[in-house]
């Protein structure tokens, strides 16, 4: 069964490297202009590549890595660990992707699928060429090819944070209100 992901390309939290927050003439691209990346590309990626790739560690030695580089508290690393071991060992060819930004607005829709044989891959100059970021390029990239449009709700819907299941970053209290109608549209789109 196809599992359901929603991952924010890019947000507020790509603007901290460990605990400096970068000034305003810094030279990403920014949030738009990573979307734009992602749809020409049919890419979304994850940040966090001061940890490098993750691929084939646990989430134990994730967490450690986070920890030491970033000087995280146990309970931070442990989140973003666990983001990271879910998005190299959970998501699967022929999941469903959902943009969102903010809380309240999906960009659009898509379904992981692999190019060169793979589903994921690894890399700091496409995360670079992506957003302009040096200081974390958001190297963790997916293959996804964007079919539907986006939805732009009148409240908050989702959780704050990049990545997590579907049932996981709908707010408990709007799920039985918007779960339907973002079921209703990938039904449209992916059947």
């Amino acid at each position: 069964m196809r599992k359901i992901w929603v991952i924010s390309p890019y947000g507020k939290k790509s603007e901290i490297y460990g605990h400096e927050t970068y000034s305003k003439d810094r030279k990403d691209k920014g949030f738009n202009a990573v979307w734009q990346y992602d749809l020409q590309n049919g890419t979304i990626a994850l940040g966090g590549s001061f940890i490098g790739n993750p691929e084939g560690k646990s989430e134990d030695v994730i967490k450690r890595e986070i920890m030491n580089s970033r000087g995280f508290s146990s309970v931070s690393a442990a989140h973003y660990a666990k983001d990271h071991w879910r998005f190299y060992n959970e998501i699967k060819e022929g999941d469903i992707v959902i943009a969102k930004k903010g809380i309240s607005v999906i960009l659009g829709f898509g379904k992981v699928v692999k190019r060169k044989r793979k589903i994921r891959f690894y890399s700091e100059e496409k995360g670079l060429e992506r957003t302009g970021n040096k200081y974390n390029p958001h190297s963790n990239f997916l293959n996804v090819d964007w079919i539907g449009k986006g939805i732009e709700f009148d409240e908050r819907v989702f959780r704050i944070g990049r990545f997590k299941p579907l049932n996981e970053m709908l707010i408990k209290s709007k799920y039985s209100k918007y779960a339907p109608i973002i079921m209703d549209s990938i039904k449209q789109y992916f059947g």
